[in-house]
């Protein structure tokens, strides 16, 4: 009966034990509470450093011990810095502890503004019975909610679009594209470009925006002069970004501005665009444009063309063109004149030429040799072979025969000729008509002038204009020659001594005439005497 009785009464003791721990537990936890809380700075932006001080209470009827404070969350805010957490001794029933508890943390630039809940969260234990020989005591916990308001921070971020492709010693157009990757307002927004080594900003490199909202994005055009030795790869533009945020705290920032710069090369090509006349005759002209492209994906620079020497072309204009840009998809064209010997009889003939020209950046010089073909057809060459004239002071009418030969190796038809001349020379009909000339055919055309009367003796020059058709030509393609000649003028006295000498030599031959009919008459009549 006694064991019984004692294991009874152990039974009862430990369920009385038991209640009273129930009840213990439930009244130790909760028993803190926080007094005197600050948060600075007020208000709280996203992105600065925030500080939480308080001090804690403890309501419940006994002290308590052990007790182990951090702060806790359910939001990102505390990822971002480290949680630490206060020990502390024990705090007295109905009192505040002795210290005030500082709880320091970043929060997010990034962070949505709104209003956040920190746990400060306490474990504890508290002694509720003590006798000689045992202490009893129960664990408690404390969750005690911290709000926290916080507003959003602007976050400005700048980058670069290139409008156009970046090409030395030229303007290259820039555009900025500014955004605010926060969550508040930026007000009074100043972005200031600032040169870098090949890129000189023209004009405005300063901007200001009142304010740029959050999640929002403007454009800035600017203008920068790229200068020659820039080379391809990515270039730094510095960039410094000036805002407020909604309660006037300014924010500067540095930025780099990265640019990619592509030297691409070019590819350049010369031909023909279009031939006055479209044909080149032997011994003609023709007029040649010339078309200069780049195909390729880079500018060149500093463009030289060059025509070579050719022992069958003469070049009647420049035989050397500059060209100092041609960008990427362009072309330009050069006009030349040309003129193919007399003698040439082939079909066709090569026009040289030299190209050379550089990169954008006046770098990776190229030299390029360009043939180009020029068909040749035959034609009619008109040459004067001989000239006669007799031309004195005064005279009037007086004709000046030409020998005109078709040299050339096809036929002249329908041939023009026109007859020109200077003082004292006055043609009476400057114009002549030959139907046909065959090659290697002459014929002789007869102009006729007048003489001033106080021309002074000498040789003058006279030229002949030619113009024709040929049967390899189109019906209306007109073909024209220039020939140079001289006609005499001779003095009177030197032309009546002429005359006397042609008398002289006219009277001459009648007396031998004369004689010789004498003796013929005398030779008959002697022969009669004999008979």
């Amino acid at each position: 009966m006694y064991k019984i009785s004692l294991i009874s009464l152990c039974i009862i003791v430990l369920g009385l034990a038991g209640i009273s721990s129930a009840q213990g537990l439930s009244q130790v936890s909760g028993a803190l509470s926080i007094t005197n809380l600050q948060i600075s700075p007020s208000p709280l932006v996203a992105g600065e450093n925030a500080t939480i001080s308080f001090n804690l209470y403890n309501s419940y009827s006994h002290s308590l011990y052990d007790i182990n404070l951090q702060l806790l969350s359910q939001n990102p805010m505390l990822n971002f810095s480290p949680v630490y957490s206060n020990i502390i001794y024990n705090i007295g029933e109905g009192t505040d502890n002795d210290g005030v508890f500082y709880f320091t943390f970043r929060v997010p630039k990034n962070i949505p503004a709104g209003e956040y809940e920190i746990d400060a969260v306490a474990t504890y234990r508290s002694k509720f019975a003590e006798t000689p020989t045992f202490t009893t005591s129960e664990p408690g916990e404390s969750e005690m909610p911290i709000y926290i308001y916080i507003y959003g921070k602007p976050v400005l971020s700048a980058s670069i679009q290139q409008a156009n492709p970046i090409v030395p010693e030229s303007d290259a157009n820039l555009e900025i594209d500014l955004t605010n990757l926060g969550n508040g307002v930026a007000d009074n927004v100043t972005v200031i470009l600032h040169n870098s080594t090949y890129l000189k900003f023209i004009g405005q490199s300063k901007f200001s925006i009142s304010d740029l909202p959050n999640s929002q994005s403007t454009d800035l055009s600017a203008q920068a002069y790229v200068s020659r030795g820039i080379t391809s790869g990515v270039q730094d533009i510095n960039a410094t970004l000036v805002y407020e945020n909604m309660f006037g705290n300014k924010t500067v920032e540095n930025e780099t501005l990265p640019i990619n710069v592509l030297i691409n090369s070019p590819e350049i090509s010369v031909s023909t665009s279009s031939s006055v006349p479209e044909t080149l005759y032997s011994g003609g002209n023709q007029t040649i444009t010339l078309l200069i492209s780049n195909s390729g994906l880079g500018t060149a620079k500093n463009l030289t063309l060059s025509l070579l020497p050719n022992q069958n072309i003469t070049y009647g204009s420049m035989d050397k063109f500059f060209i100092p840009t041609l960008e990427p998809g362009s072309s330009n064209t050069e006009p030349i004149y040309i003129k193919l010997g007399r003698e040439f009889e082939g079909n066709s003939t090569k026009l040289p030429i030299e190209l050379t020209y550089s990169n954008a950046n006046l770098k990776n010089s190229t030299s390029r040799n360009f043939s180009i073909n020029i068909s040749v057809q035959k034609s009619a060459i008109i040459n004067i072979e001989n000239l006669s004239d007799t031309l004195l002071p005064g005279a009037t009418d007086v004709p000046v025969t030409l020998q005109i030969k078709n040299t050339g190796n096809e036929e002249a038809q329908e041939m023009t000729l026109s007859f020109e001349s200077v003082y004292p020379i006055t043609p009476v009909d400057s114009n002549s008509y030959v139907n046909a000339l065959q090659p290697g055919q002459s014929v002789n055309v007869t102009f006729y002038v007048n003489v001033d009367s106080k021309a002074t003796a000498g040789s003058y020059p006279i030229t002949i204009y030619e113009e024709w058709l040929q049967p390899n030509g189109g019906p209306t393609q007109e073909f024209s020659g220039t020939n140079n000649y001289y006609v005499e003028v001779y003095s009177s006295s030197k032309k009546s001594s002429a005359d006397s000498f042609i008398n002289y030599i006219y009277a001459l031959i009648i007396i031998i005439v004369v004689i010789y009919i004498i003796f013929r008459i005398l030779k008959r009549s002697s022969s009669k005497g004999k008979k």
